[in-house]
């Protein structure tokens, strides 16, 4: 692959896909931090996890389309304000 390829919009969506959307899922994260003050870490680790992750991946343009804030406040009200998931 030459340069001019890995600058393109494709291939950049195309790792993002194959590295599980990471700059989307830091976004969340630090719209928990923000918002919720959760220390960054271990929000990363709560949008990551087996009971966040795949909510968010299962239709990641409608996901993209709602935005870090509607996941973050998703993953308060839903996970942690529920006692779904339980962050030390």
């Amino acid at each position: 692959m030459n340069f001019r390829e890995k600058d393109s919009l494709e291939y950049k969506m195309e790792l993002q896909k194959a590295l599980g959307y990471p700059r989307f899922k830091k976004r969340i994260a630090r719209k928990l931090e923000e918002n919720y003050n959760i220390e960054f870490e271990k929000a990363l680790e709560m949008v990551k996890s087996e009971a966040i992750a795949p909510k968010i991946d299962i239709d990641i343009e409608w996901s993209q389309h709602m935005g870090a804030d509607f996941w973050a406040t998703e993953i308060y009200e839903n996970f942690i304000n529920k006692g779904q998931y339980v962050y030390n």
